[in-house]
């Protein structure tokens, strides 16, 4: 389960430094549109912090992270579709490998498991 999470948090730092090299570019006077390309910034940096949530919230065990977690693989694999398609082969390949990992984690029994377990100690069973 581990493993899982730590997969989340690299697609985060990913975003992270692709959200970087976005303001870079902004800033070096390289973007031909600057609206799009901070609007762009933003969205990574908002998936980055959802995604680095769910791995916090995988770690804690806490129900909530698979739904969000495995909707972003489904989009992080629709987007290296895209990639493969425009005539990219590297980037798609790493794209898809990891989301589908991080996917087939997500829905291993294990992880299935921890996440519905019963997380308040005091909660009363009649």
């Amino acid at each position: 389960m581990a493993w899982v999470a730590a997969a989340l948090g690299v697609e985060a730092l990913v975003l992270v430094s692709l959200a970087v090299v976005g303001v870079l570019d902004v800033l070096d006077g390289d973007a031909t549109a600057v609206a799009p390309a901070l609007a762009l910034v933003v969205a990574a940096l908002l998936v980055a912090w959802l995604l680095a949530a769910c791995g916090r919230g995988l770690l804690s065990g806490v129900g909530w992270v698979r739904g969000p977690a495995i909707t972003l693989q489904l989009l992080a694999l629709l987007v290296a579709l895209s990639l493969a398609q425009g005539g990219l082969r590297a980037l798609p390949a790493v794209i898809a490998c990891l989301a589908g990992a991080t996917f087939v984690g997500l829905v291993l029994p294990a992880v299935t498991a921890y996440t519905r377990r019963e997380t308040l100690p005091f909660v009363d069973e009649d």
